[in-house]
Protein backbone atom coordinates (compact mmCIF):
# COMPACT_ATOMS: atom_id res chain seq x y z
CA UNK A 1 0.00 0.00 0.00
CA UNK A 2 2.90 2.42 0.47
CA UNK A 3 3.81 2.02 -2.80
CA UNK A 4 0.17 3.84 -3.95
CA UNK A 5 0.91 6.68 -2.03
CA UNK A 6 3.75 7.63 -3.67
CA UNK A 7 2.63 7.50 -7.62
CA UNK A 8 2.75 11.19 -8.88
CA UNK A 9 -0.22 12.06 -10.77
CA UNK A 10 -1.25 15.53 -12.42
CA UNK A 11 -4.38 17.63 -13.41
CA UNK A 12 -3.96 19.02 -17.10
CA UNK A 13 -6.15 21.55 -17.36
CA UNK A 14 -7.62 23.64 -20.95
CA UNK A 15 -10.98 24.98 -22.75
CA UNK A 16 -12.60 24.54 -25.65
CA UNK A 17 -15.31 26.12 -27.44
CA UNK A 18 -18.29 23.65 -26.92
CA UNK A 19 -18.83 19.99 -25.48
CA UNK A 20 -18.04 18.09 -29.26
CA UNK A 21 -14.40 19.52 -29.22
CA UNK A 22 -13.47 18.61 -25.89
CA UNK A 23 -14.91 15.24 -26.29
CA UNK A 24 -12.59 14.51 -29.45
CA UNK A 25 -9.71 15.40 -26.87
CA UNK A 26 -10.74 13.35 -24.36
CA UNK A 27 -11.60 10.18 -26.11
CA UNK A 28 -8.71 10.32 -28.30
CA UNK A 29 -6.35 10.60 -24.84
CA UNK A 30 -7.89 7.92 -23.07
CA UNK A 31 -8.22 5.65 -25.98
CA UNK A 32 -4.49 5.95 -26.37
CA UNK A 33 -4.33 5.83 -22.67
CA UNK A 34 -2.02 9.00 -22.41
CA UNK A 35 -4.71 9.74 -19.94
CA UNK A 36 -6.39 7.93 -17.07
CA UNK A 37 -9.75 10.13 -16.77
CA UNK A 38 -10.98 13.62 -18.08
CA UNK A 39 -14.10 15.89 -16.93
CA UNK A 40 -15.86 17.70 -19.45
CA UNK A 41 -17.56 20.79 -17.42
CA UNK A 42 -19.74 22.52 -19.69
CA UNK A 43 -21.13 26.28 -19.63
CA UNK A 44 -17.89 27.93 -18.50
CA UNK A 45 -18.24 31.47 -19.24
CA UNK A 46 -14.21 33.29 -20.09
CA UNK A 47 -13.43 36.49 -20.31
CA UNK A 48 -10.35 37.80 -22.15
CA UNK A 49 -8.71 40.39 -24.21
CA UNK A 50 -8.28 39.74 -28.06
CA UNK A 51 -6.78 42.23 -29.94
CA UNK A 52 -7.14 44.67 -27.76
CA UNK A 53 -11.01 44.18 -27.06
CA UNK A 54 -12.54 42.83 -23.83
CA UNK A 55 -14.06 39.19 -25.23
CA UNK A 56 -17.01 36.68 -23.35
CA UNK A 57 -17.40 33.51 -24.87
CA UNK A 58 -18.84 30.33 -23.37
CA UNK A 59 -16.25 27.46 -22.95
CA UNK A 60 -15.95 24.08 -21.86
CA UNK A 61 -13.53 23.07 -19.15
CA UNK A 62 -11.35 19.76 -19.44
CA UNK A 63 -10.15 18.32 -16.82
CA UNK A 64 -7.95 15.23 -17.26
CA UNK A 65 -6.11 13.12 -14.77
CA UNK A 66 -2.58 11.58 -15.55
CA UNK A 67 1.17 10.62 -14.35
CA UNK A 68 2.64 13.56 -13.98
CA UNK A 69 5.96 11.63 -15.71
CA UNK A 70 3.43 11.86 -19.36
CA UNK A 71 2.57 15.58 -18.63
CA UNK A 72 4.89 17.12 -21.19
CA UNK A 73 4.01 15.03 -23.90
CA UNK A 74 0.40 15.06 -22.71
CA UNK A 75 0.61 18.98 -23.45
CA UNK A 76 2.17 18.39 -26.84
CA UNK A 77 -0.39 16.20 -27.72
CA UNK A 78 -3.28 18.49 -26.77
CA UNK A 79 -1.64 21.63 -28.40
CA UNK A 80 -1.49 19.54 -31.60
CA UNK A 81 -4.94 19.10 -31.70
CA UNK A 82 -6.23 21.75 -30.10
CA UNK A 83 -8.75 23.41 -31.82
CA UNK A 84 -7.67 27.24 -30.83
CA UNK A 85 -5.03 29.51 -32.21
CA UNK A 86 -3.45 30.16 -28.50
CA UNK A 87 -4.96 27.74 -26.63
CA UNK A 88 -4.07 27.65 -22.50
CA UNK A 89 -2.94 24.13 -21.40
CA UNK A 90 -1.03 23.79 -17.98
CA UNK A 91 -0.55 20.62 -15.55
CA UNK A 92 -0.95 20.76 -11.86
CA UNK A 93 0.90 18.46 -9.34
CA UNK A 94 -1.22 16.25 -7.20
CA UNK A 95 -0.33 16.81 -3.31
CA UNK A 96 -2.36 14.23 -1.82
CA UNK A 97 -5.13 11.77 -3.56
CA UNK A 98 -7.73 9.33 -2.07
CA UNK A 99 -6.17 5.28 -1.29
CA UNK A 100 -9.00 3.99 -3.25
CA UNK A 101 -8.12 6.02 -6.37
CA UNK A 102 -4.83 5.38 -6.57
CA UNK A 103 -5.81 1.63 -5.27
CA UNK A 104 -8.28 1.57 -8.89
CA UNK A 105 -4.89 2.96 -10.73
CA UNK A 106 -3.16 -0.29 -10.13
Amino acid sequence: MEELLTLSLSIIYTTVADKAQASIIVKQLVNSNMILCGNIITNAISFFKWDGELKSEGECVILMKCFSKNSNQIIDKIEEIHPYEIPLIFSINVNQCNSKYLTWLR
